[in-house]
């Protein structure tokens, strides 16, 4: 039995597994050779394993066998059982603060409940407005120093629970009643020569995940957005990632390839019909099993008996687009701990073209919103995920991205823009008179709709206006202004009766850009109508 002493070379994780490739070199003999991958996590698929390398050799067997050991030495978990005594020590240190400055919170509000009710003694007592001024200001005082004590405290206990819970985790996993249990692979060569062979070990190994997140950085200036692109990796597989080289994928392992079959729909006489007919009804099919996809992520064996080992090493690339997938090589290496926390590492940083607009809709709110176009016009796809927005270096908000291929534009909300106003106002209001025994009413609006511009440029901005929409033929609604014969990029009306004002506004000192915005609204005198404004 040769032992193959190995390495973790390179890592790629899928959503919710990985696919692990080891890299060792051993010295083999003529004729058979039984080689040994040991310490494997236990969590491995068995029927994931395969095994690639150069040199000449050939491949007669391979097997995964599971291994139960006695821990007679363990410094990893002694290490980790004193780290747990000393977390266990601050925590309960952490909880006496806390049961103490939450004992100090309501002392102080007793003592505030017995100064604020009535005096047994009835005698009228002189009231002293300067020391009610000190004591409140004493109590406010406390109360602040208490609870920002009590926040910090707080902060703490989530901080020392959290790497509590890791340290368990990793007891869990590593030790069992004193024992130890893991995979090892058992590889039969057969070689013509005495000979060094260079072995890939490849295996996958479920409890690893990635998802991607995004720092976007916008400067209003330059119309420009520096996108981050990050992934946040999370493993417990059971063994460390230190200085792997790094892939990640967007494949969905865990659905299976096969296409569901649609069977077909039928109806036929239920057989309980009463009928004085003789019908002959087929029974058929009575066992139809419902289709519904696969989701066995079985893997065939990726070997066969008796092949020669003559591969070489598939060449790195930096982002690659499958069939049905993206991957994306990292281009350091990257050490990813077994712990069962996030851990991001930065993919990419590109600079991506933006566009800056503002979008109002001053009826129903009183901000204007500011909004950027952003085209990807890197070589690489933006996937679905959480985005951290910064504008000039301060953060705004965060958000969401869908999927965005190379090419293709997204807008993304930056808030409310507090130097541009936006303002629709009612400035007339009258009822057209046609007479005494008219049977018709018509109610002439006018409003004034306002923009104004305090910055120092030009600003594009989208307003949003709606006029009434007819639900019934007797209502007639004639609008006077703007006169919209045609829909135009500056100005249009859909068929919700929406007018989209495009504007571009010039920075404003006392003048802002004005649009009068005037209908009518005629229908009979008899009927009443709702939606319509006092």
């Amino acid at each position: 039995m040769i032992i193959c002493n190995s390495q973790i070379k390179h890592v790629t994780v899928y959503s919710d597994k990985a696919a692990v490739i080891r890299i060792g070199t051993v010295k083999v003999n003529k004729g058979i050779n039984l080689i040994v991958f040991k310490n494997l996590p236990k969590l491995l698929i068995d029927n994931s394993i395969s095994i690639s390398g150069t040199g000449t050799a050939v491949l007669n067997d391979i097997k995964i066998v599971q291994i139960k050991d006695i821990i007679t030495d363990n410094k990893e978990i002694e290490q980790l059982k004193a780290g747990k005594s000393e977390l266990e020590k601050k925590l309960t240190a952490i909880n006496d603060q806390i049961a103490e400055h939450a004992h100090t919170r309501n002392l102080i509000q007793s003592i505030a409940n017995k100064l604020t009710s009535p005096a047994e003694n009835t005698e009228a007592s002189v009231f002293n407005i300067e020391k009610w001024k000190h004591l409140i200001s004493f109590f406010k005082e406390e109360n602040e120093l208490n609870n920002n004590n009590l926040r910090t405290l707080e902060i703490q206990h989530k901080t020392i629970s959290d790497d509590l819970e890791n340290v368990n985790f990793k007891l869990k996993n590593n030790s069992t009643n004193n024992f130890i249990t893991y995979k090892q692979a058992e590889i039969v060569l057969r070689s013509e020569t005495d000979t060094e062979l260079e072995l890939l070990l490849t295996y996958m190994v479920p409890g690893a995940t990635w998802i991607p997140s995004y720092f976007l950085k916008i400067f209003q200036n330059t119309e420009k957005l520096i996108c981050e692109y990050n992934a946040e990796i999370k493993q417990f597989t059971g063994e460390e990632w230190n200085n792997v080289s790094l892939t990640l994928s967007t494949a969905k392992t865990n659905i299976g390839g096969q296409i569901p079959e649609l069977l077909p729909w039928r109806i036929k006489v239920a057989e309980n019909y009463d009928s004085d007919e003789n019908i002959d009804v087929e029974r058929f099919d009575k066992k139809r099993k419902k289709a519904t996809p696969v989701l066995s992520s079985k893997v065939s064996p990726l070997y066969e008996r008796e092949e020669e080992i003559n591969i070489p090493v598939t060449p790195e690339v930096t982002v690659s687009e499958g069939l049905a997938a993206f991957s994306f090589l990292i281009d350091k290496t990257t050490t990813i701990p077994s712990d069962n926390t996030l851990h991001k590492t930065t993919v990419l940083i590109s600079e991506l073209p933006a566009t800056f607009s503002h979008i109002a809709a001053p009826q129903v709110s009183e901000f204007v919103y500011l909004w950027a176009e952003v085209t990807n016009t890197s070589k690489f796809p933006l996937l679905k995920g959480e985005t951290h927005i910064f504008m000039d270096n301060n953060f705004i908000s965060k958000s969401k991205i869908d999927l965005v291929t190379p090419g293709k534009k997204f807008n993304l909300s930056l808030g409310v823009d507090e130097s541009i106003q936006a303002k629709y106002e009612l400035i007339n209001k009258l009822e057209k008179n046609e007479g005494i025994f008219s049977k018709k009413r018509k109610i002439n609006f006018e409003y004034k709709l306002s923009v104004a511009n305090n910055k120092s440029k030009n600003i594009k901005i989208l307003v949003k206006v709606n006029t009434p929409l007819s639900m019934h033929n007797d209502i007639v609604v004639e609008l006077m202004e703007p006169k919209i014969k045609e829909n135009s990029e500056l100005l249009s009306i859909n068929e919700l009766r929406i007018i989209n004002w495009n504007n571009l506004v010039k920075p404003t000192t006392n003048n802002p850009e004005i649009m009068v915005v005037k209908f009518g609204i005629e229908f009979p005198r008899e009927m009443n109508i709702e939606g319509l404004l006092d």
